[in-house]
């Protein structure tokens, strides 16, 4: 009988990085400048498709490596200790007994050239605190529509005699605070076009500023 193959995510922290030891010199330059570029640890889709494919590593490989690269990254930045020497503190730490010796002293030296102190890094942090300030960011939107009989006041034999059409919204943000975490609320159908409304005229605003930014030289992230 065949059997659902489940995906399962790295087991550690040290799993998602070994990959990084094997390999080639010229495989771990094109590492370090896909991860050299405005967008930092982030990378887009079709980067991590290219990277993938030049690394001979599978796109949740390069997604997990970059996501604990990040990780190690922030950690350092936020230590009370100077980056590159928290960096190597958290590097000392790592589990490394499934490497050889060799593949062990390779394996540092790279890790610690990709989480170093970078302004490229540092200016992907930068903006990112820009954009979202101090309040929690919306990180994903769901909606439900469905319909809602009204049965009417006979309760021994309910018949739906019409329905309203019932839409729910919910916005989920980053706060490390549960309570804060998912806001959801009813709306009707006029708040809905006037939310649209709305937001369409804030992208109208948005390109309205990347315009000004442009014609007097702004760069604008």
């Amino acid at each position: 009988m065949a059997t659902r193959r489940t995906a399962l995510p790295p087991s550690s922290l040290e799993e998602t990085l070994f990959p990084i030891v094997d390999l080639s010199d010229e495989q771990f330059v094109r590492l370090m400048a896909g991860l050299s570029s405005e967008a930092s640890f982030a990378l887009p889709r079709a980067v991590v498709g290219d990277l993938a494919q030049d690394l001979s590593m599978s796109e949740r490989q390069i997604s997990f490596l970059a996501n604990s690269l990040a990780y190690l990254y922030v950690s350092a930045q936020d230590s009370p200790l100077a980056h590159n020497e928290a960096a190597k503190a958290l590097v000392s730490e790592l589990e490394l007994s499934a490497l050889q010796d060799h593949q062990q002293a390779q394996f540092s030296t790279r890790l610690l050239e990709l989480i170093s102190k970078s302004s490229t890094h540092d200016a992907y942090r930068k903006r990112e605190m820009l954009k979202g300030g101090i309040l929690p960011a919306a990180v994903a939107l769901k909606t439900l529509v469905d319909l809602r009989a009204d049965f009417g006041e006979d309760e021994k034999t309910p018949l739906a005699k019409s329905f309203v059409i019932s839409i729910q919204l919910k916005i989920s943000t980053d706060s490390r605070i549960d309570q804060n975490r998912d806001l959801t609320c009813h709306l009707t159908e006029d708040v809905l076009d006037d939310f649209i409304e709305k937001l369409q005229r804030t992208k109208k605003k948005i390109v309205a500023l990347k315009d000004f930014a442009a014609a007097n030289s702004l760069s604008v992230h």
